[in-house]
């Protein structure tokens, strides 16, 4: 059975797949797992998921050639395509048994048959067999560290980081074994199946829909506070509060009478379409013969139910026309925190229905129209449309003005003039500065507050490398040669991501590990850096960029925390300043003393528009969005709380206090002291976010030429250019009243920060 038309699997974090009508398959990304495996297992440069050597296009996966391949998934890490007479074949990363066969450790290729551990892997695909052996498949789907495989006669089987064939995961050498899951499924012809970030959903032959928690929270153990499965409601059904009812299969709860065609999982939401499922992270999709429900998160509206961004408890049908009848649901999709449906006019739909437990898309005799809603980070291509266009919106207040951007405020002075006195390259090697470095006076100060960094730092580092690396036991290890300090919420992660397309700079495994002011020392846990939360594990999320440099020597890495800046004197490995710290050292001096040839780049933004936006990227995402009153209450109240801290302990106390901290961060003069204290003026760069978006090329120019990195070719600018803008928020706009109240707050820090760069730029006068 050759499929009809081509279909891509597209993972949520690093490769596509695609099988052709030929029944080929093809694969594109990554070839890595970058951000690290299942129980936050560490990442490996090789994971395989492409089948084949990495390549940025699309290429065949040779061991399928010939083969009648008919549907195709992509896992986190991991791929699974099955062949026409039913058999499974996966290939990728296995270190929690996703593959569901034997993998290797060896880098060499030699076959040592591992079952499961951090660099257990396969780059070829194989037959999964085991309790698969003799069982033809009719559909596979691929979670985030597991795999489905719904057999032919209705059985549905797990593998990998699943517990929900029997409410509990496997011990850790029998993850790859594949399970039969039963309870509420047992006896239950089940016809299709889709696997989300924490969650899947299966939809039986009868029009009801299951769902399940596979018990991995999504973030590998680290939350402060354990989530608990459907804590959301994306699981669509009752189940007990703080309890772990959702870790064995349960019927959704659809309304009466409906049966489900479609079933869509995404990151934090459903979709229910009733042939069809989908599953996202925390939120569910599915449709019926007429309409589509969604349950879950609804925090960027990806359950489709109008102006609401409050969790969907119960599946509740999408406003609009994808609620009422006017089309027919051909397929559904729900993503990280979006959702999509492709659609046809019921009165154009004449063709027969597809068979749901047949792999592999029908032809259909009319081109479909599709709908997407939810977040959306870029413009939507012309074809398609943003289904919340069509949802009711309440008209915007008369008193409110603009929607905010990312650059608020209008540029009158020359936006990149400021850059030549700034962006000098380096004078000596990181060697050489290492080399000439003595400790300070208050070393014993600073080492007591992060021992394990200075125990771990080499005597000297290889020459030969622009970036500070050095041998240790017969590997390259390295750290940044650069920071990006913040300010968070004023361009960061943008910048980051330009600047780490220049063809000298590698990206480390986390962009912004926080590492200096959240990962306590004595390590508490695994914090960002896993295992242990010190010093080791933060040079282990510069590995894969090591191996990089090893074979290109003028290749640079660093990263971009972007609340350093603004950490320095209030945090210190931890947020207890005052643990192994009495002598009250900052960020800014530990880094000096450890790293003192780092190069330093700080974005400031428009104060108020940074806090604006803070307020709206930090809010309850379960609660509806705030007005522009809402946003004025909460700025008057976090005025008049600076205003009293300040009269009764002084303004250096209450910043140290870092309450309220979103208003604290805009005063960036108050940090400013301490980095320019222990960092030589010329290893700072400081740039205003409104001038970089202005004139984006001549800053990145800059920050190239302050990094010591050579001028990118035409093509190598094209690449960096065509990046679609980073963490960009729609929101309702500000009351011009808030905004005057706090520009003549933030007046007199902004005077002193103009004073302190001498650039009136700094004023925000525009």
């Amino acid at each position: 059975m050759r499929p009809s038309q081509g279909r891509l699997s597209r993972d949520k974090a690093s490769h596509t797949l695609a099988l052709l009508v030929t029944g080929e398959v093809l694969s594109m990304g990554r070839n890595d797992s970058e951000g690290g495996g299942g129980f936050g297992s560490q990442p490996i440069l090789d994971s395989g998921q492409l089948g084949r050597k990495g390549g940025e296009a699309y290429a065949p996966v040779p061991a399928l050639s010939g083969m009648e391949i008919v549907q195709v998934a992509a896992g986190r890490y991991h791929s699974v395509a099955l062949r026409a007479d039913g058999v499974v074949f996966t290939w990728g990363l296995n270190d929690v048994g996703q593959l569901g066969r034997p993998g290797t450790t060896s880098k060499s290729g030699v076959w040592d048959g591992c079952l499961s551990g951090h660099n257990c892997r396969s780059g070829w695909p194989m037959p999964v067999q085991g309790p698969l052996t003799d069982v033809p498949v009719a559909a596979v789907s691929a979670g985030r560290y597991w795999t489905l495989a719904v057999a032919r006669d209705g059985r549905l089987f797990t593998w990998g980081m699943d517990g929900c064939a029997t409410g509990s995961l496997p011990s850790t050498p029998d993850l790859h074994e594949p399970r039969l899951v039963g309870g509420a499924l047992e006896g239950t012809r089940i016809v299709g199946a889709d696997s989300g970030y924490t969650l899947w959903l299966a939809l039986s032959d009868g029009g009801d829909v299951y769902s399940c928690s596979t018990q991995d929270d999504g973030y590998a153990g680290t939350l402060p506070q354990k989530r608990f499965a459907n804590q959301a409601g994306e699981l669509g059904r009752t189940t007990k509060s703080n309890s772990d009812d959702g870790t064995v299969p349960g019927k959704v709860e659809l309304p009466a009478g409906e049966k489900a065609v479609s079933v869509a999982a995404g990151r934090q939401h459903g979709l229910v379409a009733a042939k069809l499922v989908a599953a996202g992270e925390y939120f569910s999709l599915v449709a019926t013969e007429s309409s589509v429900y969604g349950f879950g998160i609804n925090g960027y509206h990806m359950g489709g139910i109008g102006p609401s961004t409050e969790e969907i408890r119960r599946p509740t049908r999408v406003s609009g026309p994808l609620g009422n009848g006017e089309y027919e649901i051909l397929d559904l999709q729900a993503g990280y925190q979006h959702s999509m449906a492709i659609v046809r006019p019921r009165e154009a739909a004449s063709a027969p229905a597809l068979p749901v437990a047949q792999p592999g898309p029908q032809h259909r005799p009319e081109p479909p129209r599709s709908f997407a809603w939810g977040r959306r980070r870029s413009g939507p291509a012309q074809h398609r449309r943003r289904y919340s266009d069509l949802l009711p919106r309440a008209a915007a207040p008369g008193t409110a003005a603009p929607a905010s951007t990312e650059s608020a405020t209008p540029v009158t002075t020359d936006p990149s003039s400021y850059l030549s006195g700034q962006a000098k390259p380096p004078s000596k090697s990181v060697a050489e500065q290492w080399s000439a470095w003595r400790w300070t006076q208050r070393h014993s100060a600073i080492a007591g507050t992060a021992p394990d960094v200075f125990s771990g730092l080499p005597k000297e580092f290889d020459p030969a490398y622009r970036n500070p690396c050095w041998r240790e036991g017969g590997s390259l290890r390295c750290i940044p040669y650069f920071h990006i300090l913040g300010v968070s919420k004023c361009g960061t992660t943008d910048l980051y991501h330009r600047v780490a397309k220049h063809p000298e700079l590698v990206e480390s495994a986390n962009k912004g590990p926080h590492f200096w002011d959240e990962c306590q020392w004595p390590p508490s846990g695994a914090c960002t850096v896993p295992p242990s939360g010190d010093w080791q594990g933060y040079i282990a999320l510069f590995d894969r960029a090591a191996s990089q440099i090893s074979l290109h020597r003028d290749l640079v890495t660093g990263e971009a925390s972007s609340n350093t800046f603004t950490a320095s004197g209030v945090y210190l490995r931890g947020h207890d300043p005052k643990r192994n710290n009495p002598e009250g050292v900052t960020i800014a001096e530990l880094l000096r003393e450890a790293q003192p040839y780092l190069r330093l780049i700080v974005i400031f933004r428009n104060p108020v528009d940074r806090y604006f936006s803070a307020f709206h990227y930090y809010r309850d995402r379960r609660a509806a969005p705030p007005s522009a009153a809402d946003f004025h209450q909460r700025a008057v109240s976090d005025i008049a709380e600076w205003e009293s801290c300040a009269e009764k302990h002084g303004a250096q106390a209450c910043i140290t206090r870092f309450h309220p901290q979103q208003l604290i961060k805009g005063m960036y003069v108050e940090f400013l002291d301490d980095w320019v204290k222990h960092f030589p003026r010329e290893q700072l760069l400081f740039l205003r976010n409104e001038d970089y978006a202005a004139a984006t090329k001549e800053h990145l120019t800059a920050v190239f030429s302050f990094l010591g990195l050579r001028e990118p070719a035409e093509s190598e600018w094209a690449s960096i250019n065509s990046l679609p803008k980073r963490n960009q928020q729609e929101k309702d706009g500000m009351l011009p009243e808030t905004r005057a109240m706090l520009e003549k707050f933030y007046k007199p820090f902004n005077n002193r920060l103009a004073d302190a760069l001498k650039d009136n730029r700094f004023t925000w006068k525009e």
